[in-house]
């Protein structure tokens, strides 16, 4: 289409109505832009936000990611305590004669240098009996035993019992594990301390529950 020309009353002055049309859509076009931002800026993208912080993810010990959905901070804290839990004793506490080094030294980085220096001095003749007498050590947290107290914006003191059943090719001996510890909550790694937290002021205890259960 040819541009139409209207002569204006002042001599060499012409409009162009094509072009001024074209700005003119140009102009409402860059309006509603604006408009658009402004309301996605006041309303849509907080809410994406806020919908995305208040939705968890937590990462298993075999290293799955999982949605917990929506909760507030405390359900947050007591899901990944369990998870933690299930972390700890399924890494230093759980162990056969060749993997005995791999797991033990996975389950030190939860620890404190103290913590650490406690456990490696109180369970090292037990890990060499594990070890040379081909022996298989399974522990399992026992979720409804944990109690958690002193939570603070810096950590929490906790106290959790466990199953642990040493096994060998015909029979296993079962025990309770007792630990109770201050945690510090630390910053995240992956995948040595998934979830930020670290024990200081650790103590563990075992007792027998049965002996030479018949393995099936």
């Amino acid at each position: 289409m040819s541009s139409i020309k209207v002569e204006n009353e002042f001599k060499g002055y012409h409009v162009d109505l094509v072009k001024d049309r074209m700005k003119g859509r140009l102009v409402v076009w860059g309006s509603v832009v604006v408009a658009v931002v402004a309301i996605l800026t006041t309303y849509g993208i907080p809410t994406m936000v806020e919908k995305s912080m208040s939705e968890t993810v937590l990462v298993t010990q075999e290293g799955d990611v999982v949605r917990v959905g929506s909760k507030n901070s405390m359900e947050v804290l007591q899901i990944e305590i369990l998870s933690h839990l299930d972390y700890t004793f399924g890494t230093y506490y759980t162990y056969n004669q060749g993997n005995t080094d791999q797991k033990r030294e996975a389950g030190l980085y939860l620890y404190s240098r103290g913590a650490a220096e406690y456990l490696e001095s109180k369970w090292s003749n037990w890990v060499v009996d594990v070890r040379n007498q081909g022996l298989v050590q399974v522990t399992k947290l026992i979720p409804e035993s944990v109690v958690v107290t002193n939570v603070s914006g810096e950590g929490f003191h906790i106290k959790a019992e466990a199953i642990m059943d040493v096994r060998n090719e015909d029979y296993i001996n079962r025990y309770k594990l007792v630990i109770e510890s201050d945690v510090l909550k630390v910053e995240r790694t992956f995948p040595l301390n998934r979830h930020g937290m670290q024990y200081y002021n650790y103590a563990d205890d075992l007792e027998i529950v049965e002996q030479n259960i018949p393995v099936e």
